[in-house]
């Protein structure tokens, strides 16, 4: 269940449009519904168990029968767990392969936006901050995009934005210390 403030119902009606039209592919969140309480708008999204930020702090590894190499941040890579990890994080990359090819730029990728499923399934969430390039579009201005840490250098400079600023994300994501 996700949360917003009633005065975000804009911004709630643009991110399920954007769920809706991408609802055919695997590694983004299902949305069900949307219902609204007092000062809140409430989406029903689909159940995961965390999100990569937790998976990798809380050392949440063994939940999926990866084993680290004693630091949360350094799963084993070997064997049939590091295969596992490995398709989890190219189903990852597909899931934004397949945004690009609808024209959604997500521009907020990081650890809390990528939730993680049962058996190690990997899905994007949270199109707030996305955006729909129209048939002719490439290119957009962005005043304000992405989070900290986690922005590409036009995103920062305030520069033209296209779909490079979730592929240098996903590159920062899957980054391993080897």
């Amino acid at each position: 269940m996700k949360r917003l403030l009633r005065e975000f119902t804009e911004v709630a009606d643009k991110e399920i449009d954007l769920l809706i039209r991408s609802d055919e592919h695997s590694s983004v969140v299902r949305y069900f519904a949307k219902e609204f309480d007092g000062n809140f708008v409430y989406l029903a999204l689909e159940l995961c168990d965390c999100n990569l930020r937790q998976l990798v702090e809380n050392n949440m590894w063994a939940t999926y029968n990866i084993p680290t190499h004693g630091h949360p941040a350094r799963p084993n890579l070997q064997g049939d767990a590091g295969m596992q990890l490995k398709r989890a994080l190219q189903q990852l990359v597909d899931g934004v392969v397949y945004l690009h090819r609808l024209g959604i730029v997500h521009r907020d990728l990081k650890p809390l936006n990528v939730l993680v499923s049962s058996r190690m399934r990997l899905k994007i969430s949270d199109m707030g901050l996305a955006r729909k390039l129209e048939q002719d579009q490439s290119s957009f201005e962005t005043v304000a995009g992405g989070s900290f840490g986690w922005r590409a250098a036009e995103q920062i400079l305030g520069k033209k934005c296209n779909k490079s600023v979730d592929v240098f994300t996903i590159g920062c994501l899957l980054c391993v210390d080897s």
